[in-house]
């Protein structure tokens, strides 16, 4: 074929130039080259392009195309029951904060069997951070913590320093609280958020 036509062009031309060292040295020249020839005459070609993959290289994308996020706080329950307390939530997904309720400069609510969900649109993210807070005012919970844009209404804080790690959706949970007073956190729950991650609504 025209590949080994060509290299036996080659491989003539260099034994020309050859002729004028010794003997020992064609020797070892023609090896080399006859081999160098053969190779690259008979070896398979593959295409430059097609570069290998490296194995730790992956693509994750937690959600089709086209598909929103979406954070559903689905209902709330306090340790012990407490129908005359009132709650805020706050979700705090990859740092940021999310309030329930926060609908027509509503701040509080009622906890019980008919309160709203919350639904809340997140960016889209390979991972999902998230922890929660809640004031609890009334009640039992009457302390003397207070906030300037909650009209300086007596609250308690429950927190925890548990944080979610979301990678894969659907995901849900119910997350627990407990009360901190002065830095510090009570032992036992005192409320917890029922919440879910899910592609679409």
């Amino acid at each position: 074929n025209a590949q080994l036509e060509g290299g036996m062009e080659m491989f003539e031309t260099i034994l020309r130039v050859l002729n004028s060292y010794p003997f020992w040295a064609k020797i070892c020249a023609v090896g080399g080259v006859t081999f160098s020839v053969l190779v690259l005459v008979f070896a398979p070609r593959t295409d430059a392009s097609a570069q290998p993959k490296s194995p730790n290289a992956q693509t994750v994308s937690p959600t089709a195309p086209g598909q929103t996020i979406f954070l559903r706080i689905i209902g709330v329950k306090l340790f012990p029951d407490d129908p005359n307390a009132e709650v805020q939530v706050l979700a705090i997904v990859n740092q940021t904060t999310y309030e329930h309720p926060s609908v027509g400069g509503v701040k509080w609510m009622k906890v019980g069997p008919d309160m709203s969900p919350k639904l809340i649109e997140l960016p889209k993210a390979l991972l999902y951070q998230i922890r929660f807070e809640m004031h609890i005012r009334g009640g039992s919970d009457l302390t003397s913590t207070k906030e300037k844009n909650l009209a300086d209404k007596p609250f308690m804080r429950s927190g925890s320093q548990l944080i979610d790690n979301i990678t894969k959706l659907p995901f849900s949970e119910e997350y627990k609280l407990y009360n901190i007073k002065d830095g510090i956190r009570d032992a036992s729950v005192r409320a917890s958020v029922s919440y879910s991650i899910t592609e679409g609504r």
